[in-house]
């Protein structure tokens, strides 16, 4: 990046000399060769750098931009995915606390999801009558997949 940089100050700083000495040249016939001189002299600024690029690297930047790419992605893939695993955990276990109220039991709920983002247990803390856990229980396991098996009840 450096590089580039250079590149475009010594092409302007040519360009603004070459102006710059074409303004002050006075002369009708001098001026013509004036301006083929600081023409060429601006071409060859504008050209000498881009012919001293080693051809030969091109591939192996390619090469190295293109790992670079793919480890951003995968990346922006374990970003996604994390964020969607903990979209799916709290709408789950908002999901099991509105159930939770409806039948009138207050608990703290942590849902574990498995690399597929489906729920897989479920854990379960507060007081709760053995009537209210066994109505819970079936409601999760019915709409959510959750075995009672793979439901921990803390408490």
């Amino acid at each position: 990046m450096e590089a580039v940089r250079q590149y475009i100050i010594s092409v302007t700083a040519a360009a603004i000399l070459c102006g710059i000495l074409t303004a002050m040249v006075g002369g009708k016939q001098i001026k013509p060769v004036w301006k083929l001189i600081a023409g060429i002299f601006l071409t060859l600024t504008a050209v000498k750098p881009l012919a001293d690029i080693d051809l030969g690297s091109v591939p192996t930047l390619a090469e190295t931009y293109s790992l670079q790419a793919e480890a951003a992605v995968l990346e922006g893939e374990t970003m996604l995915n994390s964020q969607r695993q903990g979209i799916i955990k709290s709408r789950l276990e908002a999901y099991i606390l509105d159930k939770a109220k409806a039948i009138g039991v207050t608990l703290t709920v942590d849902v574990s999801l498995d690399d597929k983002s489906l729920p897989v247990s479920v854990r379960l803390s507060g007081d709760v009558s053995p009537g209210a856990k066994s109505r819970l229980q079936s409601i999760i396991a019915a709409d959510l997949g959750i075995p009672k098996e793979a439901q921990i009840w803390v408490g």
